[in-house]
């Protein structure tokens, strides 16, 4: 990425299954067309991942609350690593004209569309979204980075009665089912 935030190179593309040592839920097997003997005695090489991982300034992902569970225990090396969220750290309304924050959503208003919601996919997708230009000629990269770099604050709602989540929501609260509170992260 160049000091703007327009991609310039793709390093490495790599992707692996890995057998989760139980069914695949119906609903995964659903959103991903991916079955039980497509990943049977599959695994990750980890070992190429952690090196791939060294030469990464910032991990970008939608939702990447979600991804970051997921690396932070399959891989403890990224645990002081810096993330950006295309989801929350960027206001797609505000500045891309863009309604919806979904990543198949957004895909779509800028004229892409992926087959399938496998990870190589999804970060191909990513990447796509990334590079799109916003009224100013700048990347949304650009202003994703510039946003994830600014202090936030984490605002709690806690105790919040549950009829007040329709409240919460509407003001950008999202739920945190590990610590069961209304939380929004907020610039100074």
């Amino acid at each position: 990425v160049d000091a703007v935030g327009d991609i310039i190179d793709v390093i490495a593309a790599r992707q692996a299954l890995c057998d989760p040592g139980m069914p695949i839920p119906s609903r995964v097997r659903l959103l991903t067309g991916l079955t039980d003997a497509d990943v049977r005695g599959k695994s990750i090489d980890l070992d190429l991942v952690e090196q791939d991982f060294g030469q990464v300034d910032v991990f970008i992902a939608h939702n990447a609350a979600f991804d970051l569970s997921f690396l932070r225990h399959l891989l403890p090396c990224t645990a002081g690593s810096a993330w950006a969220c295309s989801l929350s750290d960027f206001d797609w309304l505000a500045d891309a004209q863009l309604d919806g924050r979904a990543l198949g959503h957004l895909l779509y208003q800028i004229g892409f569309y992926n087959s399938g919601h496998r990870a190589l996919a999804d970060v191909i997708s990513l990447i796509h979204l990334l590079a799109y230009p916003l009224p100013t000629g700048q990347p949304v990269l650009g202003a994703l980075l510039a946003n994830a770099a600014r202090q936030s604050f984490r605002v709690e709602a806690t105790r919040a009665p549950f009829d007040a989540r329709s409240i919460l929501k509407a003001r950008g609260y999202r739920w945190d089912a590990r610590h069961k509170v209304w939380c929004i992260e907020v610039s100074e």
